[in-house]
């Protein structure tokens, strides 16, 4: 009896501090700006600009050299009018940010290509990780029907990826809560 009591008085403790908490200062977010998709040689890849911030908490940690990871969706959908639009490929590129300990410098990381770039600050880093030139996404021979389709994404801060101490506050805090919504466009193929 005691254990459901503690537990009750637990739940409602750790509600009231995320309402409170996300009521009194929100997130920066992830925000897309403009999106476009380019056909070259049967591969589709696409180019996007997007503004990345960061709370508080999460420019601390990686500045005490706490790596933080992205994830960015992707997914090719059929538009249809009275149902839900139906997925047609989903894939997912992650990306890692850390502050190298002796340079004192940003490596922004595409984890799937194993291509970084350096960059001297917080705010340059989070530019280009919002800069997405020319990423390929799928051969389009894997597309059998092309009509109404739509190409969606999504790039969201991983809180899965951090070192485990920090994962129980990171998910209850509105500061990690770092995502864009999902960007919709179409395709035209």
């Amino acid at each position: 009896m005691h254990i459901y009591r503690f537990l009750t008085i637990l739940s409602v403790s750790i509600s009231s501090v995320a309402l409170f908490s996300h009521s009194a200062m929100a997130a920066p977010d992830i925000k897309f700006l403009s999106v476009e998709s380019q056909l070259s040689n049967n591969i589709l890849s696409i180019t996007a600009d997007a503004e990345v911030g960061l709370a508080k908490d999460p420019t601390e940690a990686l500045q005490s050299g706490v790596p933080l990871f992205f994830d960015l969706h992707i997914e090719i959908l059929r538009n249809r009018k009275y149902i839900w639009d139906r997925d047609l490929f989903k894939t997912k590129y992650t990306y890692s940010l850390q502050r190298h300990t002796l340079s004192k410098k940003y490596v922004l990381k595409n984890l799937i290509t194993d291509t970084q770039q350096v960059h001297s600050s917080i705010a340059k880093a989070l530019e280009s990780l919002g800069q997405i030139r020319k990423l390929a996404v799928i051969d389009i021979e894997e597309l059998t029907d092309r009509k109404n389709l739509v190409i969606a994404i999504q790039l969201e801060l991983k809180i899965s990826a951090l070192p485990a101490p920090m994962m129980p506050l990171a998910y209850v805090s509105p500061q990690w809560h770092i995502s864009s919504r999902k960007y919709k466009s179409k395709l035209d193929l």
